[in-house]
């Protein structure tokens, strides 16, 4: 996993930072120096290695503007990609495998025929070599087909899988999400898991096995007070009510 190399690139980073704190600190005693000047100084926070070990991701503000930043732990400088979100506000970053990252994207939008504004979320996948950023769920705008306002709810990155991820959308059915298997390559996507009346959000353990679900039960198209909880042991076998209650306070 290029351990020593990354351990180098790491402590290069943090003795950096303290080379400047320290040449701030010694400069008070002939001018201070703008604390503006500290902000603009490179550094990437919320740091996270690729399984394999030969990447590394983080967020870093440069000319006042957040990038994430993928740097290989071979210390190949060529190789340091920065990536800007255009329209989008970045929200959570994983590995996707270890050769992708996946970030999830936000934006204002309209929609209906009274163009209402809506807060939405879409899924963004950066290929770790080349630094490009894709949109990794692409909708067919057909008339009346129902468009998912937030697509950014990952079910599972699949540890033991490479290219794909599980990923809940709820395109064939509003509000009862179906769960599907999306290639990171290609952004084809099959459904791994139909989805199921009063469950808006699906769980899965360790391996990738979806094994629980939960949510308000939907009564004529708005939330009710009831709670639906559903659970099976194991990806063989079938899912079972666990809870079904009243929570109250309903919308």
């Amino acid at each position: 996993m290029h351990i020593r190399k990354l351990s180098t690139l790491l402590f290069a980073g943090i003795a950096f930072s303290l080379s400047a704190l320290s040449f701030g600190l010694t400069a008070q005693a002939s001018e201070l120096v703008p604390i503006e000047a500290f902000a603009k100084m490179p550094a990437a926070i919320g740091v996270k290695l690729s399984p394999n070990g030969d990447y590394y991701a983080g967020l870093m503000m440069i000319d006042g503007e957040e990038r994430l930043v993928v740097v290989p732990t071979d210390g190949s400088a060529d190789k340091v990609r920065f990536v800007a979100y255009g329209q989008y506000t970045p929200g959570f970053f994983r590995w996707g495998g270890n050769n992708h990252v996946v970030i999830e994207l936000t934006l204002t939008s309209r929609r209906g025929s009274r163009g209402t504004r809506t807060i939405e979320s879409r899924l963004g996948v950066i290929d770790a070599e080349t630094g490009e950023l894709s949109i990794l769920i692409k909708h067919k705008l057909n008339r009346g087909k129902h468009f998912s306002q937030f697509q950014s709810n990952i079910v599972s990155l699949l540890p033991d899988d490479n290219d794909h991820i599980l990923v809940q959308l709820d395109e064939n059915n509003p509000l009862v999400p179906d769960v599907f298997k999306v290639n990171l390559k290609t952004k084809g996507r099959s459904v791994h898991r139909r989805g199921r009346t009063g469950i808006t959000k699906w769980m899965a353990d360790a391996r990738g096995n979806v094994r629980m679900g939960y949510g308000r039960v939907i009564v004529a198209g708005y939330y009710s007070d009831k709670i639906r909880i559903v659970f099976r042991e194991s990806a063989d076998e079938d899912f079972k009510l666990l809870e079904d209650f009243n929570a109250g306070g309903g919308q």
